[in-house]
């Protein structure tokens, strides 16, 4: 990444541009520094999959057991308040199936314990 790319960034984002900042990393195609405020913003906001998104702009989840537990425990709590709805059922076994089997499967020592405690929450609230 040049330098250049990097200052104009730091700029942007110090100057209260911080969605040009972002514009700018899409458009390169690389996050160039990890916002934190941003990522935490989203979270705290339940705006999951646009968290998720980001981690993965700046580092792959795959490559990276970090990454990939944080990414982990951003899908684990989006699919704990997909159950507290119950007329999404349908929707959470979907989003089970699609989002977190694959990370499960990527490294399913690490997770194998959280998953359990998934699934006998699941079988607590729809049983």
């Amino acid at each position: 990444m040049s330098n250049k790319l990097k200052l104009i960034h730091c700029y942007l984002k110090s100057n209260g541009y911080g969605e040009s900042a972002r514009c700018l990393e899409r458009e390169v195609g690389k996050t160039l520094t990890f916002d934190s405020e941003y990522f935490s913003e989203a979270v705290n906001n339940g705006e999951f999959d646009k968290a998720v998104d980001y981690v993965n702009a700046y580092v792959n989840p795959k490559g990276n057991r970090v990454a990939l537990n944080i990414v982990f425990e951003l899908r684990k709590q989006q699919f704990m308040e997909l159950l507290r709805d119950p007329s999404k059922d349908e929707c959470t076994r979907k989003f089970f199936m699609e989002k977190v089997k694959p990370l499960i499967l990527i490294n399913r020592y690490t997770f194998e314990e959280d998953t359990q405690g998934m699934h006998k929450t699941y079988d607590l609230i729809h049983n």
